[in-house]
């Protein structure tokens, strides 16, 4: 473990059940919670507490003061009859997901400058409970996965007409091509409505899992593709045909976990070329193991492959948790990459069944990948630990998340923290840095 350490800054407590969800706006100024208690909590930073100059007791800067004092701005409730499970801010910000137990996912639109939300539109068409729930990067689609064992994905059409001539493709050899207007995320967090109404429509069901699809992503460069994992042990890719419109297929089944897999993330990275390495997959199970694969390159893809394909790339150096990990999450802050053709995030959190969060570096390692013994290293990436914050919580830590960038252009630029929430059963929500 490094030099890194987390300072806890705040508790939000309010929820009346165990918090099962955070999930910042795109502008990392409010954070939405979802609960037991079949409430949506948005938190704001109190801007009417006291600041003190000089760095404060914890060796932070005195501008960490406005990170230290939170208020709860609203409560949505009355639309789900059980758990709220799981949240996601669309790219734009002006909407919010919600997948509920009760086998629904409510969408709330942003109505006033304030955060004042109404409920838009209720997808329904799982049978069982809907455990996850992701935006598209062009904000067109929605995936959501549940104990049916299915990931459904949802359209809204007056926005695939438009992100068509936006979205991103894969092509040979499976490497992500990107469109090179700028992509810097940043939300006018001013703005109250985006002026229409959306219609989603059920577009794809994908059948493939054998039992509960815990967790759901989109790849970040295509619309085209989507992770999923589950009970069943796996990890799935799904593609959409690039000649037939909400045809997909499973394209690949990772099966190196020998337990449930609770979370799947896509690396985020900037200004991706032709040329240049692709994203990583990171994925973690019950028995507190991490895995990151890559898009296959030109020398590994198997002969006569059309459709991507992800290999072993590394993993973690050391098993820290004791027990499942719940929840994965990439760092917005980035670095360039080794070949030095894109920015990419290096820093991943982990929270899970055993009170814990940590926080791991990925760097390139010389571990041999016939090493057997020492599986979790196998590949030329590894995760290293650099923050092990044990009892971060009083019980089961079910998300962790880091605070977006906002308007910060430069992803790149240091910083003296990172800011980082974290859900827990405790029926709070902690809010910590990271300090280097």
């Amino acid at each position: 473990v490094g030099r890194s350490r987390l300072v806890r800054l705040a508790t939000l407590a309010g929820h009346e059940d165990r918090v099962w969800s955070a999930a910042w706006h795109p502008s990392g100024d409010v954070l939405a919670s979802s609960s037991g208690d079949k409430t949506i909590r948005l938190w704001s930073r109190d801007s009417t507490a006291p600041t003190t100059g000089g760095d404060d007791a914890d060796g932070l800067p005195a501008a960490a003061a406005r990170d230290r004092h939170w208020r709860c701005i609203g409560t949505l409730d009355g639309e789900h009859a059980r758990t709220i499970r799981a949240l996601a801010w669309s790219p734009d910000g002006a909407r919010l997901a919600a997948a509920s137990f009760d086998s629904t996912v409510s969408i709330w639109k942003r109505i006033g400058p304030q955060f004042e939300m109404e409920l838009e539109s209720l997808l329904e068409g799982h049978d069982t409970e809907v455990k996850s729930v992701a935006w598209s990067a062009n904000g067109a689609a929605i995936a959501t996965c549940a104990r049916d064992k299915l990931v459904q994905l949802w359209e809204d059409e007056s926005a695939s007409a438009a992100a068509a001539t936006t979205t991103t493709a894969m092509t040979a050899p499976g490497r992500p091509v990107v469109d090179d207007e700028d992509d810097d995320g940043a939300n006018d967090d001013d703005e109250e409505d985006d002026g229409g109404e959306k219609f989603y429509e059920c577009v794809g069901v994908l059948a493939g899992h054998a039992q509960d699809v815990k967790c759901v992503r989109f790849h970040p460069d295509c619309p085209r593709v989507v992770a999923s994992c589950g009970y069943d042990d796996t990890v799935k890719l799904w593609e959409e045909s690039p000649h037939r419109k909400d045809d997909w297929h499973c394209t690949q089944t990772i099966t190196e976990h020998g337990n449930t897999v609770w979370c799947v993330e896509f690396q985020p990275a900037k200004k991706a070329d032709a040329a240049s390495s692709p994203r990583l997959l990171l994925s973690a199970d019950a028995d507190g193991r991490m895995l990151v694969h890559r898009l296959a390159l030109d020398t590994d893809r198997p002969e006569g492959t059309k459709m991507l394909t992800w290999v072993r790339a590394g993993g973690a150096s050391s098993v820290i948790h004791e027990g499942a990990i719940f929840s994965a999450a990439w760092s917005p802050l980035m670095a360039p990459s080794a070949d030095g053709s894109q920015l990419v995030s290096s820093v991943v959190a982990t929270a899970g069944a055993d009170d814990t969060v940590a926080v791991y570096q990925l760097a390139a390692t010389g571990a041999d990948a016939d090493d057997d013994d020492n599986a979790a290293a196998v590949g030329e990436l590894q995760l290293t630990p650099i923050v092990v914050q044990r009892a971060a919580h009083d019980a089961d830590v079910n998300s962790v998340q880091f605070c977006p960038l906002g308007r910060r252009a430069d992803p790149t630029a240091a910083v003296p923290y990172q800011l980082l929430a974290t859900a827990s059963d405790d029926r709070t929500i902690g809010i910590w840095a990271l300090v280097a």
